[in-house]
């Protein structure tokens, strides 16, 4: 989605996750409605992030059918190929199909 034409709408950490509750997000990956490709990944350092040894920490692109990205989001992925920390992807770029807004998470 690089369309200058779209809206973009800058939310909180807060808002990007309540948004991604909203929509059903976690849901339409977990029944592979939005396909995860791994953008970048590397080993994440477990006293930083709190997380076990071997944890990856991944850049997510997740795109729906037609290839278009709707999620871009962190996530650390456990050896035991589970979600660390809140167990969902930590989004901060999604877009909205149902108002059609790019929503970024706002600069600290």
């Amino acid at each position: 989605m690089s369309d200058d034409s779209i809206p973009v709408k800058r939310l909180s950490k807060q808002g990007m996750q309540d948004l991604f509750r909203r929509r059903n997000l976690l849901n339409l990956i977990e029944t592979k409605e939005l396909t995860g490709v791994v953008v970048k990944e590397r080993h994440a350092n477990p006293a930083k992030c709190g997380q076990p040894f071997c944890t990856y920490s991944q850049l997510m692109s997740y795109e729906n059918r037609a290839g278009f990205e709707i999620i871009r989001a962190h996530r650390y992925l456990k050896p035991d190929k589970t979600i660390g920390a809140s167990g969902m992807p930590d989004p901060f770029r999604i877009f909205d199909d149902v108002d059609g807004v790019i929503y970024k998470l706002e600069a600290l």
